[in-house]
């Protein structure tokens, strides 16, 4: 079986590490084999940005934000694997524009992050 790798880019490291668990007892509990790896910019993750399956990013942070970096990963043919995590609605209709999962509030709550 493969590993199923997802990136999680946070600014903040201790909302970073909260939501890498939380995934990965949502995949525990599925049986899915997973590997994370936190990304505290998203200069570092547009770096490194090959080979994940799902891309959990959050939009407000210093320098590059999370629309940038989906804009440039949409660009690359990333496409169906991005999902916004962010403390802000207001950023919602602008990061439509690069067809993301799924858009969600902090704090991400189990069910909501399962469905998307």
């Amino acid at each position: 079986m493969s590993v199923y790798r997802v990136a999680v880019c946070e600014d903040e490291a201790g909302a970073g590490e909260q939501l890498a668990e939380l995934c990965r007892d949502i995949f525990e509990t599925w049986g899915v084999e997973a590997e994370l790896s936190l990304f505290p910019t998203a200069d570092g993750l547009d770096a490194a940005w090959e080979g994940f399956e799902l891309y959990l990013l959050d939009i407000q942070m210093e320098g590059t934000d999370g629309l940038e970096l989906a804009r440039r990963l949409y660009e690359r043919g990333v496409r169906d694997r991005v999902v916004f995590i962010t403390g802000s609605a207001e950023y919602a209709l602008a990061g439509y524009s690069v067809h993301p999962l799924d858009y969600l509030l902090k704090p991400v709550d189990r069910e909501a992050l399962e469905q998307a």
